[in-house]
This record gives C-alpha cells, structure tokens and sequence, in this order.
C-alpha cells in the first residue's frame, strides 16, 4: 500500500523548509534509511532519509520549493501501484496561483521561474493530472515547442527578442511561422534591455544568518576587546602529545582549535557572567557550558555545539569536535547538534585571517575571534638584557554584550585564557 512522504518538523520552530534537492526521481526504487532528498532548515542544510521502502511513484512538490512540515511531498509504494485515489484524497495544492488573462493557472514556483526563463506563455502549457503546471510539464512543452515548423531567420529573431511563439499560427506553406509572422509580434513586444550581471538567491541559511545576526548587532551593544597569545608552548605540547591523543581518541589528531576549546571552557568555569543568556528583565548564567564552534560549509556558515563541556576530558572534546564536524559538511547535522549553544568560537586562522571581529550569536552573550598564528618579533627580557626574539603569535578578540558584561570582567577572562593557552600544562591540572 502506498505511503506518504512529508516534509519532516527538524526542530522546534521550524515551520517551513526549504526541498534543496531530491536525490531520487520517479520510479526509482528506495531503501528505508537511504537518503530521498535535501532540505534547508533554518540554520542547515540535511539530507533526510526514507521512512519507506519502496518506489518513487510520484514526486508532489519541486526542488527550490517552500514547504510547510507536515506536508506530503512524495509517495512511495509498490511499482506501478495506482495512487489516484491517494492523490485525490490528499487534495494536494498548488503553492502558487497565477491569474493569466482571466483564468487562474495552478503552477508551481520553480516551474513559473523556468517558463519565464524560457520565455513561455503559461497559459498554452498543459497541467499535469492534478492540474498543476509543475517544472517537468514545462519542460515537455518546451521540447515539443523545439520541433514546431518556424524557418531559421524566424527562430532566432524569436530568441533575440524574448519571444513566445507556442500558440502562433505560422502564415507560411503548411502553417510554418515565418521571420514576418515574429516580426509582427515583436512590434507589439518591444525587446527589454538584457541584464549582463549575475545574483544568487538571499535565501535559506544565508538569509536566517543575516537575520539573526543583525538583529543582534543592532539589538546588543557590542564592545571588543583584543589580546596577543604566544603559542610556543602549546604548539610544543600538541606535537608532544599527538600520538598519545589519537591512541586515546580512535585515531584523531587533536586541532589547535580543540586545544582553545578547552582552554576557553576552563575559563568560563571561572567567569560564568560570560556564559549567560540576556533573558527579558534577568541574566539566566547557564550550568552548562556548550561551546559552539563555527564551521565553514558550501554557501553559509553553521555552528554545532560541544554540550557539557565542563564535565569533559580534553579527548572528549576531541572527539566531539571532530565527529560534529564530519556531520556538518556531509548535512547529517540533527537539530540537537546545532542547538543549546552558550559560547562561541569563530576560528578564521586557516584563511589567513589575522584579526577579526565577530557579531555575538544570540541569545548569547559572547563570541570569541580567533585569527592565524604569526611568526613576530617580540621584545623578551632576559638575563642578558632585551632580545628580539620570533614567537607564533595568534590574536584573539572578544567580542561582549555590554547590557549583561562590563569592560573589566571582559578583559579578566582574556587575561585568564591567555594564561591558560600559554601555559598549557594549568588546563591539564
């Protein structure tokens, strides 16, 4: 017996998401479990698996398409199973209803964008079964459009003005459309001047971090605060316990970033104002310390979260960190892994990035920079005098909502993480 698919609720606000891609068609045969499509949430993109085994018997909405959870999206049955009573009974709608000269066309957004791409009159396409224009029906109309009797000269001076000639009637031998008949129809459709630039959409992920970042720029007065770090002694301690760390975590080699993440949760425990929440009229300090660790994927940015870091070894966090994210670039982050955060860490030192400055995300109420470690002069004292010695030296800056952190408690815990980072044998006590 056929089953619905529908468009899963990945979280507890979501409303909505956003079908990226399917990754089968119809009549493919589908395992429960294996992936059937890509959906961009609010925060990332997933791959969300099959609850059914079976055939693909009918794909109900476009890739590019909104869609509300709950639902239905595909059916999956038995092959060649008749589902028009199924379809009949779920009453499917359109998301998008045209009006063209007096008569309401049902068509979908991704095939409304294709048509207008095209150049198509809409109104000459034929609906599918549902009576719904969907992108494949536009498709089958353009490729009998291309086989359409219409001379050379006609067909590319239809090209050059945008032209529809679908429902023309060609006054040539055999009603074949003819460079005049187009030429009439441009007289009537003056040529609109051709866009050289090219956009992406602002939408899905990157449009929600936008938004929420800009809500807090403008919401939560900022101040920055930046400190130098020499990294010799915890760049000599990663080498020296490398082959010890990847015995104890299942083959994975500790980062430097695993090693600020560490560090910054020690310190934390020792300023827990910093690890708070602006909540209404009160300051909610959270028990738990999550660390949010920002990673780079394809188009956006998304941040999973290391929970409990207080109550974790150093493997722990290595292990953590690193099997968050695998998760992230494969799109196999769960709601759970990309929520909760109190703290975050935003580590640009891998692009070159020497010093930056980043928004807080809410409802945090502090956002750690971390720029790439650079070989530097510094001015050492020692027994024989000032000496310029070269140390890697990394900058961080710290970023705090003023309404909940003061300048003072802010420059106190950078002083305590630099202390811990560069003596790192004190995070190990």
């Amino acid at each position: 017996m056929a089953k619905v698919e529908i468009m899963p609720k990945l979280g507890f606000n979501m409303n909505e998401g956003k079908l990226v891609s399917w990754k089968k068609k119809e009549g493919d045969k589908v395992e429960k479990g294996e992936v059937l499509f890509e959906v961009l949430t609010d925060k990332v993109t997933m791959e969300i698996e099959a609850t059914e085994t079976g055939y693909v018997l009918s794909l109900l909405v476009d890739e590019g398409e909104v869609v509300p959870v709950t639902q239905p999206i595909a059916i999956i049955g038995e092959k060649d199973e008749d589902i028009s009573a199924l379809k009949e009974e779920l009453k499917i709608k359109p998301e998008e209803e045209v009006k063209e000269e007096e008569v309401k066309i049902k068509i979908s957004p991704r095939a409304k964008k294709l048509a207008e791409k095209l150049g198509l009159d809409i109104s000459s396409i034929k609906p599918n079964p549902e009576g719904i224009i969907r992108e494949s029906d536009v498709k089958e109309f353009h490729k009998k459009l291309s086989t359409k009797k219409v001379t050379p000269a006609a067909k590319k001076l239809a090209e050059e003005n945008n032209i529809d000639y679908s429902s023309l009637e060609g006054t040539g031998p055999g009603g074949r459309i003819t460079k005049q008949d187009i030429e009439k129809l441009v007289k009537k459709e003056p040529k609109e001047p051709v866009e050289s630039r090219k956009t992406i959409p602002y939408d899905g992920m990157r449009r929600i971090i936008g938004e929420r970042l800009s809500q807090s720029k403008f919401t939560a007065p900022h101040i920055y605060f930046t400190i130098k770090v020499d990294m010799s002694k915890l760049i000599e301690l990663k080498k020296d316990l490398k082959d010890q760390i990847e015995s104890l975590t299942g083959g994975y080699n500790a980062s430097l970033n695993d090693y600020i993440v560490f560090a910054v949760s020690k310190t934390l425990k020792e300023f827990p104002l910093l690890n708070s929440s602006l909540m209404g009229d009160e300051i909610l300090i959270h028990d738990s310390i999550n660390i949010g660790i920002a990673v780079a994927v394809e188009n956006g940015l998304v941040v999973p979260v290391v929970k409990d870091t207080q109550d974790k070894k150093f493997t722990d966090i290595v292990k953590d960190s690193k099997e968050l994210i695998e998760k992230a670039r494969a799109k196999r982050l769960t709601p759970d892994d990309y929520s909760g955060g109190t703290f975050t860490i935003s580590n640009l030192g891998m692009w070159g990035i020497e010093q930056f400055t980043a928004i807080i995300n809410p409802p945090e109420s502090a956002i750690l920079a971390v720029g790439k470690i650079i070989k530097t002069p510094i001015v050492e004292e020692t027994e024989e005098g000032e000496k310029v010695m070269i140390k890697p030296i990394m900058k961080v800056t710290l970023s705090v909502d003023h309404r909940v952190i003061d300048g003072a408690v802010a420059a106190q815990f950078l002083n305590k993480l630099k202390d811990f980072l560069e003596k790192p044998s004190k995070m190990f006590l």
